[in-house]
């Protein structure tokens, strides 16, 4: 049991460490504002988006399986 429970572990996906910026515009009252499209994104949306293009542009390493990260 034990080795499924490692396995299981070892294959879910991670990110790499990586650093960028996010931001948004808030009303008075500290809620997020909509976008051009009228739809209201929450940090962690905006936290996602900001990995994604940071991968799309060779900023950050996409992610990885954990196993990976321990052979480095």
């Amino acid at each position: 049991m034990a080795a499924v429970v490692l396995g299981w572990y070892a294959t879910r996906t991670v990110r790499p460490d990586c650093t960028y910026a996010i931001s948004a515009l808030t009303d008075g009252n500290g809620h997020n504002m909509p976008d051009e499209n009228g739809r209201v994104w929450s940090y962690e949306e905006l936290a996602d988006r900001g990995y994604r293009q940071a991968v799309e542009s060779g900023r950050c390493a996409p992610p990885r399986a954990r196993w990976q990260t321990w052979i480095g």
